[in-house]
């Protein structure tokens, strides 16, 4: 169950805005809001389990509001969505950028919700092109509702344009089907789909079959289909906990189209004090340094460069810093160009940016200038990071080349105000161009102080109490040199010396 969050709203806006490039948004039924159509008994709101699933990588979370109230007159299946779409494609007044900015796309919908939304990518297909769209329909009667015919009556009767257009078959459905039908089945975009389907009628009466949404409605255009077990039309968008089928279903489709990326269960690790690479659920077995709040304070402010020698951990004090702040990030491994000259390693960057093969033709001019134009985009989304690690440049003239092309990238996005560079080396960049000198304004430049002895004897505590095993005194204080990594490896070593002698021969 979801952990309950008193300070966000959960009125139309921005629900969840942590750094992603996954915004997926929900979208209520007819006579609901965003409130009472996600809330469970026990007062759990389905985009919060969302935010809070430890399987997934967290998604911005939007939600979406239109119009609907017994007495909305001729306000139809139109206006409710171009009001959506008007949300979806604004920045907020808190300067949030617009959902349709980002380039995955997730729409849940509820029953009408699913209506607007295909409306929505239907009439304004444009905003959509390029992108990866999910629409995830729940309960949404596509074709209309057997039981909304009632609703149709009422409709002419009180003049309520929305429900006259629900009902069965209904001219406005007919025509979006067909128009619908042909955007699944074309390129203009790449758009998957989950069409999830109640399993019994409203209230539980069972002398009442009749479904609010039949499945003959509510799957009509995916393979991926599924009768959602003991749930009705309001409980199927009610899930009140992680291993509900109707949220199971959705972090499925999220997984399996590579919509938004897992996260390994921190459970599932035997020994996560020996983790290599930093994520936040290893925070509890980081031993936090002074340096390490030296670089929280200057990442606030600067790009930054450390060098230092392997294993003393300043790529994983790196990582950790930013993966506990706000930004958008992408890492860049160079650790595959070993011997290449820098000109060769800005290409490649260049192409793990643009996500095109390495083009050793390009000149090195256009291609930071290429860099600078990706970069520039991203921050204009989200603010943005790179961190740019393993370095393999021995020579030192190369090296020095390689200082001079990432400043002059960085004079590039001298007005890009949302971004910030990290790298990693070994080597420490001392000389850079006195035309450039002027962007060490930007960049800090460090060296990555050594482990005193309190501090390497607190990690071998905290390795201690994870795996039991006990190291000599003298051992600690001799040959690993205070070196982190060489500490690791030696409570691995010793835990499968451990593990053989406990096995059968």
């Amino acid at each position: 169950m979801g952990l309950k969050l008193e300070s966000k709203s959960r009125n139309v806006g921005w629900y969840e805005t942590r750094p992603s490039e996954t915004v997926v948004i929900f979208i209520h039924g007819v006579f609901s809001n965003s409130e009472k159509c996600w809330t469970a008994s026990g007062d759990i709101f389905w985009p919060e389990l969302l935010a809070n699933d430890p399987r997934i990588k967290c998604p911005r979370i939007f939600l979406a509001e239109f119009y609907t109230s017994y007495s909305s007159g001729d306000y139809g299946i139109e206006e409710c969505a171009k009001e959506v779409y008007g949300q979806l494609n604004r920045v907020d007044s808190n300067l949030n950028e617009s959902p349709l900015s980002f380039p995955k796309i997730v729409f849940v919908a509820h029953s009408t919700g699913g209506i607007v939304a295909r409306y929505i990518l239907d009439q304004y297909r444009e905003s959509f092109v390029g992108k990866d769209v999910g629409l995830c329909l729940y309960a949404s009667p596509s074709y209309g509702s057997k039981l909304a015919n009632l609703l149709g009556i009422i409709g002419r009767f009180a003049g309520h344009k929305l429900a006259r257009e629900l009902k069965w078959g209904s001219d406005i459905l007919v025509n979006l089907e067909s128009r619908f039908v042909q955007l699944v089945h074309s390129d203009r975009m790449k758009l998957v789909g989950l069409e999830a389907i109640e399993n019994n009628a409203p209230l539980s009466i069972p002398i009442l079959r009749t479904r609010v949404v039949e499945s003959t409605s509510a799957a009509r255009y995916f393979g991926n289909r599924k009768i959602v077990p003991n749930t009705d039309h309001s409980s199927i968008v009610k899930p009140v906990d992680h291993s509900s089928v109707s949220h199971q279903l959705l972090i499925d489709f999220l997984l399996n189209e590579k919509l938004l990326t897992t996260n390994s269960n921190l459970k599932q690790i035997k020994y996560p004090s020996l983790f290599d690479r930093y994520q936040t659920k290893f925070e509890d077995f980081y031993l936090s340094r002074d340096a390490d709040g030296e670089l929280s304070s200057l990442f606030n402010q600067y790009s930054l460069w450390v060098s230092g020698p392997p294993g003393f951990g300043k790529t994983v004090a790196l990582t950790r810093v930013i993966e506990l702040g706000d930004h958008y990030v992408r890492y860049i491994s160079l650790a595959a160009c070993v011997g290449s000259p820098a000109r060769y390693l800005m290409l490649v960057i260049n192409s793990e940016l643009s996500k095109i093969a390495v083009d050793d033709s390009l000149p090195i001019n256009d291609c930071l200038r290429n860099t600078a134009e990706i970069i520039s985009a991203e921050c204009k989304r989200m603010p943005f990071c790179l961190f740019i690690e393993e370095i393999p440049i021995a020579d030192e003239e190369e090296f020095s080349t390689f200082v001079e092309l990432i400043f002059a990238l960085l004079n590039i996005l001298n007005s890009c105000d949302n971004f910030k560079l990290i790298l990693s080396s070994i080597f420490h960049p001392d000389r850079v161009p006195p035309e450039l000198e002027k962007n060490y304004e930007r960049m800090q430049i460090l060296k990555w102080l050594p482990w005193d002895d309190e501090d390497f004897e607190k990690l071998a505590d905290i390795l201690t109490l994870d795996t039991g095993i006990e190291l000599d005194a003298e051992l600690l204080s001799g040959e690993l040199e205070n070196n982190p990594r060489q500490l690791k490896q030696l409570f691995r070593d010793k835990l499968r010396n451990r593990s053989e002698r406990k096995s059968p021969l």
